[in-house]
């Protein structure tokens, strides 16, 4: 190229250089027609936003990790779904309801049972029990039945008694019958009727010496009376008790041999004044035994108690069981279950939602309902709603107030929907109606103090300072003693007992690794706190930092929005390890009446 310069004109020379000048800017300069970003954008072009699926509430303008959890930003297109949308609702963009594993069913309307357990044990059924008593003073000369649990027949044979009244009784009956048998065709009816009166005296004098008609037949047959008489079973059973002796001594009246019939049974059972809405008479149980594991029996309710035992708080259910078989015994432990009909207050169907549906704390139920008519590009509108509660129908729950039928609930997912909506300051399961309901203004003064002190601790630990850190730390410990407990839901005090230990343990603490191990121990129901309730009584924005590298895993601490990062973790020997995640905005103060 030398070598040729000197032989091209000036004025040429001059126009070549321009040409290849031009040339060479044009192929360097940017395209603004292809993929790279123009410095002048169409305005009704929509920009891209990046977004988090588990936290909706990121917007970052590139690609790149979620600050909060460390996930994969997605795209977010502002402008594809209306920005206005329902009161305390949630808007997930497209691909964020599958990737957080959100899953919606409809709300039905069918049937449903509710299942009660309840213990009991099996017992002789009262109807079914018969004693055999003396009906007559004498000695028992024989038994026929000699020991318990013997299985009789009616009319069987069980003892025989002597008895000295017997006999003048027994010769009374056959001289009488003797008599009427004489006087058949006496013209004097006077003395026929006397004779009959005196044939039923005798025979009832025989029936209440335990007699029976047969035997009476039986002397009339043998003609000779004797002291002697045999005791027959009154019905067929089970003999449970036996009182008889051979050679003993009986009164009248007493208690000889007890018999049950075993082929019918009760189910006794205790039920709670809870259950006893799920109870009525005529209906089945299920049951279970011991001695015959997976094999149910079954049975009918006979009898509610009509009185509430004073002790226990409880009502007595009494079961008929039937048990010609003999498998089942009286004393056995039983294990039932009652299934009844589940409807609304109207007598009709009632409406299920999946027990995983809703979230509860205490008796209150939170769902979250999948808005219709609201997608829009694949996104979605998740509204929270409370509702009331009926009883559990085994994997459902019956829902009797603030769902309609057909409503789509979130069944799986809740709980990360939930996080988010704590996170955006909105109704959630913790706080009822956002964080300034969930506690009062003096409960969260007293957090914004406690946050001050906390970020003070940790100022001290990012310069090293190990006295200064050691006041601070007990200053955190008796802040933390102010917070007024009994103001606060009982999810927000249920923080504090964690941070208290970690602070007591912090002013304790050895030595200043000690100390920072506790001081991150602190850190953690301080932000949530923070995070799910708010704070009050800072002029000046809180920030969440966080370190990959602490403790080998990562770990958060709270400073103030905007200064440099300061490492409580590490101080002068890594002290710019972090970066601010996210911002803590103090709440609106309200007006105290």
């Amino acid at each position: 190229m030398t070598s040729i310069l000197p032989f091209i004109p000036r004025p040429l020379l001059l126009v070549l250089l321009i040409l290849v000048g031009f040339f060479v800017g044009r192929c360097s300069a940017p395209d603004f027609s292809g993929t790279e970003p123009s410095a002048h954008p169409n305005p009704s072009a929509s920009p891209t936003l990046w977004t988090c699926s588990m936290h909706p509430s990121v917007q970052a303008p590139k690609v790149g990790d979620c600050p909060i959890c460390g996930m994969d930003l997605i795209p977010l297109e502002i402008g594809s779904v209306d920005s206005q949308i329902p009161q305390n609702s949630l808007l997930l963009a497209s691909g964020q309801k599958a990737l957080a594993g959100i899953r919606t069913v409809p709300v039905l309307r069918t049937e449903a049972t509710h299942d009660l357990s309840l213990v009991g044990k099996l017992v002789v059924q009262e109807t079914s029990l018969a004693t055999l008593s003396a009906w007559v003073s004498g000695r028992l000369d024989r038994l026929h039945v000699d020991f318990t649990g013997q299985t009789v027949r009616q009319g069987d044979p069980l003892a025989e008694i002597y008895s000295p009244e017997l006999f003048p009784a027994q010769e009374e009956w056959i001289l009488a019958h003797a008599a009427v048998q004489r006087l058949p065709d006496s013209p004097d009816p006077s003395l026929r009727k006397m004779a009959g009166a005196t044939v039923l005296a005798a025979a009832k004098k025989l029936e209440l010496l335990g007699v029976s008609e047969i035997q009476m037949e039986e002397i009339l047959a043998r003609g000779v009376p004797t002291e002697r008489l045999t005791l027959f079973a009154p019905l067929g059973g089970t003999v449970l008790q036996r009182h008889a002796v051979v050679g003993q001594y009986v009164q009248e009246g007493d208690a000889l041999f007890t018999i049950a019939n075993l082929e019918h049974l009760w189910l006794e059972m205790d039920a709670y004044e809870s259950d006893l809405p799920w109870l009525q008479l005529g209906q089945d149980v299920l049951f279970e035994v011991e001695a015959w594991p997976g094999e149910s029996f079954s049975g009918k309710i006979s009898f509610l108690d009509p009185v509430l035992d004073a002790l226990s708080r409880t009502v007595r259910v009494r079961v008929e069981v039937a048990n010609p078989s003999g498998r089942l015994r009286p004393h056995m432990f039983v294990r039932a279950r009652v299934q009844a009909p589940i409807l609304d207050s109207k007598g009709e169907l009632p409406l299920l939602i999946p027990a995983s549906s809703p979230l509860l704390t205490g008796k209150r139920a939170l769902v979250f309902v999948e808005l219709p008519g609201q997608e829009q590009n694949g996104a979605s509108i998740f509204q929270a709603r409370e509702v009331v509660l009926g009883p559990r129908a085994g994997e459902m729950f019956v829902v009797q107030k603030g769902l309609e039928e057909g409503d789509r609930v979130v069944m799986r997912g809740a709980f990360t929907l939930d996080s988010e909506f704590q996170l955006q300051g909105k109704q959630s399961m913790m706080a009822p109606q956002g964080p300034m309901s969930a506690a009062p203004p003096t409960f969260l003064r007293a957090v914004g103090e406690v946050l001050l002190v906390a970020a003070s601790l940790g100022e001290s630990l990012a310069a090293d300072d190990w006295s200064a850190s050691q006041k601070k730390a007990l200053a955190v410990s008796e802040s933390l003693a102010l917070i007024p407990e009994e103001e606060a839901v009982p999810a927000a005090a249920a923080l504090l007992n964690p941070m208290r230990a970690a602070a007591l343990a912090a002013s304790r603490a050895e030595d200043i690794a000690a100390m920072r191990l506790e001081f991150r121990a602190l850190q953690i129901p301080l932000i949530q706190l923070v995070t799910h309730f708010g704070f009050l009584g800072l002029d000046r924005e809180m920030a969440v930092f966080h370190c990959p590298m602490a403790f080998g895993e990562g770990a958060d601490w709270v400073d103030f929005h905007g200064d440099a990062v300061r490492n409580p973790y590490y101080g002068a020997s890594m002290l710019a390890c972090g970066k601010e995640v996210r911002t803590l905005v103090g709440l609106d103060p309200q007006p105290t009446k």
